[in-house]
C-alpha cells in the first residue's frame, strides 16, 4: 500500500481516489464493492489481484453511470492454518462511494 494519503488512478477515465473528498464538483451516486475470489483454472490455482477488484468495481461503477470513486479500500482475506500462519490469499475486496463529476 502507499505510504502517501492519496492515490489515485485512472482507469478507463474513472477517478479512483483514497480520500474521502475531492476538490471539483461532484454528485455522490451511492457506495459500490466488489469482492474477487481465489479459485482453480484447468487445475491451476489462480489467486484474486487488487487490479481484478478494481475491474469489477469499475463495472458496477459504469453500471450507475459515475465516473469516480472515493473513499477507496483495498482490502485482503487470507486463508490460515489453525497455528495462524497464514497460508494463501482467499479475495481481495474493494469498496468506495460512486460519484459523478
Amino acid at each position: 500500500h502507499p505510504t502517501h494519503s492519496t492515490l489515485r488512478r485512472q482507469r478507463h477515465s474513472v477517478i479512483l481516489e483514497r480520500s474521502n473528498s475531492l476538490m471539483l464538483y461532484y454528485v455522490p451516486v451511492g457506495n459500490v464493492s466488489s469482492m474477487v475470489l481465489s479459485g482453480f483454472v484447468k487445475s491451476k490455482r489462480v489467486e484474486p489481484t487488487a487490479d481484478d477488484a478494481l475491474e469489477v468495481l469499475y463495472n458496477e461503477d459504469k453500471k450507475n453511470r459515475a465516473n469516480g470513486v472515493l473513499n477507496l479500500q483495498i482490502t485482503y482475506e487470507w486463508n490460515r492454518e489453525k497455528n495462524g500462519a497464514i497460508t494463501t490469499l482467499k479475495s481481495v475486496s474493494a469498496s468506495g462511494m460512486a460519484i459523478r463529476m
